[in-house]
């Protein structure tokens, strides 16, 4: 399987096979995202987008955000999409990393359930801190 960084001027070609991978991350959201919310920001350059592939068809997405911080640069993992998207965990690590660096990232951060912190510790990535969420009653 090959990861790769897709340029923001192949985007659109990509969509209809990327979509519902990416619907696959959206549809375990608490709604702060939905496909419209996705699609503009990747196809202007603010998401970047990542393929998992093969010869055959695309396996997986990953949409990322690079966010300045007023004193770093971070890699956010937005949306991580696919069937079976833990077997190219691997390579996945190396090219967002190398993508990270090569824009001038310090770190690269995750939101996630706590599945991912088992999953990516072996990659050096921690527990920083936790999101609390209380929903407003608007009644």
């Amino acid at each position: 399987m090959i990861v790769s960084y897709v340029p923001t001027d192949r985007v659109e070609e990509l969509l209809p096979e990327v979509q519902p991978l990416i619907q696959m991350a959206l549809d375990h959201n608490i709604g702060e995202r939905i496909w419209s919310d996705v699609e503009p920001y990747l196809l202007n350059g603010v998401y970047q987008l990542f393929v998992c592939y093969d010869e055959q068809k695309i396996w997986g997405a990953v949409v990322t955000e690079i966010v300045n911080y007023p004193q770093f640069k971070t890699l956010l993992l937005l949306l991580l999409g696919g069937e079976d998207p833990a077997s190219t965990d691997d390579q996945l690590e190396e090219v967002l990393t190398k993508f990270a660096k090569h824009e001038g990232c310090s770190n690269m951060q995750i939101s996630g359930r706590k599945g991912w912190l088992r999953r990516l510790a072996k990659y050096g990535y921690k527990e920083s801190y936790i999101t609390l969420i209380k929903e407003l009653d608007h009644g």
